[in-house]
């Protein structure tokens, strides 16, 4: 059966990332059935040009990757759907790569974490890290790439509507029914908001606030001490 790949992207501010990703994102689909669809938290009208200028399907929503995610999914007509950040870094053939993932019997998956750029020890160490935990009874992240089926998402409840951890009830339990694919390919990440606040500092505080989730403190108000703790005012809740 050919699959349907709807490709969702939450976005805010984002449009020089953008430009780089939706071309490759045409390019590597130009042999599959797919559609993109980006979702703008700050409803920019070049944002909106971005999308327009790929045939994509361009919607404006709330701040807050879940609730972008939530509004992609509505309007979603594929089979399959692939949740992508704005500033990921794709392979070339990683539409190929998730089609032949699905064919090999895959109901969803993700791929390995890589800072884009030149490798040093922080960046392996963290890499390595990032790559392991889910195998060590941790999570995915957001950023790795999730594909799914839509009929899998929304039996599992599909992500929720908050400002941080939008993925972790739908990853964990996609993980407790075994449905979780590791892929052996990367998804390049933009290291530039890590160097920005510092790979340690970010580190630290992204574990520190997962695990005040964990206990249950809630996630708008580990998101409140997230930007409280950034260097840059106008901090990127996404991440």
């Amino acid at each position: 059966m050919r699959l349907k790949l709807s490709i969702i992207i939450p976005c805010y501010n984002d449009e020089t990332a953008l430009t780089n990703l939706l071309p490759k994102l045409v390019e590597a689909g130009s042999d599959y059935d797919t559609e993109i669809i980006v979702v703008d938290g700050a409803k920019s009208d070049v944002c909106k040009r971005i999308v327009e200028n790929i045939d994509g399907r361009y919607l404006r929503s709330e701040t807050g990757r879940g609730k972008q995610i939530i509004k992609g999914t509505e309007v979603a007509t594929g089979q399959l759907y692939w949740f992508l950040h704005a500033d990921a870094i794709v392979p070339s053939l990683s539409l190929k790569i998730i089609m032949d993932a699905c064919l090999s019997g895959a109901s969803a998956g993700y791929f390995r974490f890589a800072f884009a750029g030149p490798s040093t020890l922080i960046t392996r160490f963290l890499t390595y890290w990032i790559n392991i935990r889910p195998q060590i009874g941790g999570i995915a992240y957001g950023d790795q790439g999730l594909f799914i089926k839509a009929d899998l998402y929304n039996d599992l409840g599909g992500y929720d509507p908050l400002p941080l951890f939008e993925e972790v009830a739908l990853i964990r339990k996609l993980k407790k029914y075994n449905q979780l694919t590791s892929l052996d390919a990367e998804i390049q990440v933009d290291p530039r908001r890590w160097q920005r606040d510092g790979f340690w500092k970010r580190t630290i505080i992204n574990r520190v606030c997962a695990i005040a989730y964990m206990f249950g403190i809630s996630a708008e108000k580990v998101a409140g001490w997230y930007r409280a703790s950034m260097t840059s005012q106008n901090s990127d809740l996404r991440k």
